[in-house]
């Protein structure tokens, strides 16, 4: 495959985690050896730029929308070839990869490219994906009218009165199982077996409403929601490598 001829992977993460967090840095490496990688993080996502701190004001004001908006903004610029390297990219294949909330976002966005950019052909790599957006636990749990309480890598962080109802909305659009349902993208999750945060039992159920044919649970043993990777990561755990190799050969599978 020539340098002309790659398939690009947006990588989407957790909510209000820096593209610079964890291990996703170490996936993109891992993906770059055949694809060409991007990730942003979110212009509304508390986050100064390539710092993990957040902005508290920035976070108050942060939806999935708007994060969504963004995504499809880079999406647009990567076809028009202003972001740099998108004339690596061969136009046709471009894989979602989201972690959590990002694997949540990466069934929307694909729903919208579906009829944005038909050209476009995706797959999904879902990693510990929630089966529901709003849901108790999660954004459901804690919310009052002043806002939101999510936690975060410096104990938690109040998103504003605007994200719940944003959130609440966009499940109205449609829910992630009717998105799987109506989804032809070859999907992949991976879960870890020690999640406390979204149980394997949210992938199996997701992956029960689409194509079985096309889609694939991988779960890790003894790992939890991050695959036991810390920040900032140092040498990857045994788990960490493992969902690296089990998405690359994924992608090659759904490339080649």
């Amino acid at each position: 495959m020539g340098d002309d001829e790659l398939p690009a992977v947006l990588i989407l993460t957790d909510i209000l985690l820096s593209k610079h967090f964890g291990f996703y840095p170490y996936l993109s490496e891992v993906l770059a050896d055949g694809c060409g990688v991007w990730s942003i993080d979110a212009a509304t996502s508390g986050y100064r730029t390539g710092i993990p701190d957040f902005d508290d004001l920035v976070a108050r004001n942060y939806t999935l929308s708007s994060e969504l908006e963004d995504l499809e903004a880079l999406i647009a610029a990567l076809l028009e070839g202003s972001v740099s390297g998108a004339a690596s990219w061969n136009r046709r294949d471009l894989m979602l990869a989201g972690h959590g909330k990002g694997a949540a976002l990466a069934l929307h966005l694909e729903r919208r490219l579906r009829t944005t950019y038909s050209a476009v052909r995706c797959s999904l790599v879902l990693l510990s994906p929630p089966a529901t957006i709003v849901r108790e636990g999660w954004v459901g749990d804690g919310a009052s009218a002043r806002g939101v309480r999510v936690p975060c890598d410096r104990g938690q962080v109040e998103l504003g009165p605007g994200f719940l109802d944003d959130a609440r909305h966009l499940q109205a659009t449609a829910t992630l199982e009717q998105l799987m349902s109506t989804t032809n993208a070859p999907v992949l999750a991976v879960c870890g077996e020690q999640d406390p945060v979204f149980k394997v039992r949210e992938a199996e159920r997701l992956l029960r409403a689409g194509d079985s044919s096309k889609h694939h649970l991988v779960v890790i043993e003894k790992a939890g929601h991050h695959f036991g990777a810390r920040h900032p990561l140092g040498d990857p755990p045994r788990p960490v490598r493992t969902v690296g190799e089990v998405v690359a050969r994924f992608a090659v599978d759904v490339t080649g």
